[in-house]
C-alpha cells in the first residue's frame, strides 16, 4: 500500500514536472532589434518606390477631371445652341444674382486668357440679350493650369464655334511640363476633342505650351 501511494506521489511530480517544460517550450517570443530594423528598412524601401507612383495617379485624375469638366462644357454650350436657337458662351467666370427676377446671370470675366480659366468658367445661353447662366464650374485650384489663347468661346444657333472662328487651343498642364499635359482641341465646326492625353503626342505633332516652372 505503501509503495502505491510512493508510486503516485512519483507520477503527480513527474506530470508537473513535465507541464513546466511543457510551458517554458512553448512561451512565446517578442522581436530581436535585428528583426524590427529589417522590418523597418524593407517598410522604407516600399513607401520609397510606392510614393512616387501614388503622386504620378493623382497628378493624371486631376487632369483628366480637369478637362473632363472642360469638355462637359463646350458640349453643353453647343447642345443649348442648336436647342435654343440662340448663341451660348462658355466664358471664365463670374457669376451674378439679378435682383429683379433672382435668376443666377452671369457675366463673363475678359481679364485674360491664361491663367485665367483657373477661375472657374460660365455657360451662358443668349449672353447678348436675357444671359441666362445655363452651367458653372468654380475656381480650379493651381494646379493643373489651364493654357489657352482664348478668352471665351462663342457657339452659333448652328452650333458652330463663331468665336474664335478658326477654333480654339486649350493645354491643361501641370508642373511636370509639356511632355505630361493634356490638349483639349475645339474645332470651327463646333466639334471638340482630346488631341493629346498625358504621355503621348499629339495628333498634330505640335507640343503643348505649358508654363515653365521649376517644381
Amino acid at each position: 500500500m505503501a509503495r502505491q501511494e510512493r508510486a503516485s506521489r512519483l507520477t503527480k511530480t513527474q506530470r508537473a514536472a513535465s507541464r513546466r517544460t511543457a510551458g517554458a517550450g512553448t512561451r512565446a517570443r517578442g522581436f530581436t532589434l535585428i528583426e524590427l530594423l529589417v522590418t523597418i528598412a524593407v517598410a522604407g524601401v516600399i513607401l520609397t518606390l510606392g510614393v512616387p507612383s501614388m503622386r504620378q495617379v493623382i497628378m493624371n485624375n486631376r487632369m483628366t477631371a480637369l478637362t473632363n469638366d472642360l469638355a462637359t462644357a463646350v458640349h453643353l454650350a453647343r447642345t443649348e445652341a442648336i436647342r435654343r436657337g440662340v448663341s451660348v458662351d462658355v466664358c471664365i467666370g463670374s457669376t451674378q444674382i439679378n435682383s429683379t427676377t433672382s435668376i443666377a446671370t452671369g457675366k463673363c470675366n475678359d481679364s485674360g486668357a491664361n491663367g485665367g480659366w483657373n477661375q472657374g468658367w460660365l455657360v451662358i445661353a443668349d449672353p447678348n440679350s436675357t444671359s441666362e447662366l445655363v452651367w458653372s464650374r468654380g475656381p480650379t485650384g493651381d494646379s493643373p493650369v489651364v493654357v489657352t489663347a482664348a478668352a471665351k468661346l462663342t457657339f452659333s444657333a448652328r452650333g458652330h464655334l463663331s468665336l474664335p472662328a478658326d477654333g480654339a487651343v486649350f493645354d491643361i498642364c501641370d508642373s511636370r511640363g509639356d511632355a505630361h499635359a493634356t490638349r483639349f482641341e475645339v474645332a470651327s465646326t463646333g466639334h471638340a476633342k482630346v488631341s493629346k492625353v498625358a504621355g503621348q503626342a499629339a495628333s498634330d505633332g505640335q507640343s503643348a505650351a505649358c508654363p515653365q516652372t521649376d517644381a
